[in-house]
């Protein structure tokens, strides 16, 4: 598990690649990891993974896009409606703590307003939350959760 000042560092490390990059693609290599794909002018393709399992939750740049599941799962789907083609405003871990916290400029995909993504890398209880304007949450991918609110909720 990564701790606190683990998960400071990839944030300053992310952060400067990152902000200001527009998202391309949103999908799933399994049950508990996604991977969002920004483009940026000054840096290409950049590849962001977040992960899920129960003690090992982590995020990070990663060389190249894992392949994708068949069929996308409702976080997936719910993430590519609001996120493709918003652009990230800021990359930041929360109040020094295993919480990272991604908002985006929108309107995404669809006319869809900005977002949040918090990625909570507490223990055994690590999740990906997708939340919309007012903060509501939109869809929940958490170990052991496999189907998160549809994307139709909001």
């Amino acid at each position: 598990m990564l701790t606190a000042d683990e998960i400071g560092a990839l944030v300053v490390e992310a952060a400067p690649l990152l902000e200001g990059a527009r998202v391309q693609d949103v999908h799933q290599g399994d049950d508990h990891s996604v991977v969002l794909t920004f483009y940026s002018g000054e840096h290409g393709k950049l590849f962001l993974l977040f992960s899920t399992v129960p003690g090992f939750a982590r995020f990070h740049l990663v060389p190249d896009r894992p392949r994708a599941l068949p069929a996308p799962p409702a976080f997936s789907e719910a993430a590519r409606k609001r996120l493709v083609g918003s652009r990230l405003k800021s990359l930041r871990q929360v109040s020094g703590d295993r919480i990272v916290e991604l908002a985006f400029s929108g309107p995404g995909e669809e006319g869809q307003p900005a977002s949040l993504v918090d990625h909570e890398m507490l223990g055994s209880r690590s999740r990906l939350v997708l939340v919309g304007s007012g903060r509501k949450v939109i869809s929940v991918l958490e170990q052991g959760v496999k189907v998160g609110l549809s994307p139709g909720d909001e």
